[in-house]
Formats: C-alpha cells, sequence, structure tokens
C-alpha cells in the first residue's frame, strides 16, 4: 500500500469515527421524536446486548 493510500484510507475512517461521534448523542433525541421514552431505552440497549451476546456465540461457533 503506498503511502498515498494509506493517507486516504486514515482520512476515511477519521471521517467515519468523527461524523459518528458527532451525531451519536442526537440519536436518542431523534429517537423520542418516533417513539416514546421507554421504546427509546429498548431501542439504544439493542446494540451493546448483542454486542454480549455475539461475543461468546461466534466463539462458540468458531471452535466446532
Amino acid at each position: 500500500m503506498s503511502e498515498e493510500q494509506f493517507c486516504a484510507r486514515c482520512w476515511a475512517y477519521f471521517t467515519m469515527f468523527a461524523s459518528f461521534g458527532m451525531s451519536q448523542p442526537f440519536v436518542p433525541l431523534l429517537y423520542s421524536t418516533l417513539v416514546s421514552p421507554p421504546q427509546v431505552g429498548v431501542l439504544v440497549s439493542i446494540g451493546p446486548i448483542l454486542s454480549i451476546a455475539t461475543g461468546p456465540l461466534s466463539a462458540t461457533v468458531a471452535d466446532i
């Protein structure tokens, strides 16, 4: 990989994560305009719950 390609890839990752980091605090506010507050909690908690569940599951499948 050339230095130019490396810099382009670094810039792409930086912009992707910077945009996500800047928009993430407003996601619950966006959800609250669409659904009720208890449903916002469920929507926000789905990602971490799936991360906790799929880690051991994928390790078990990899060992089979």
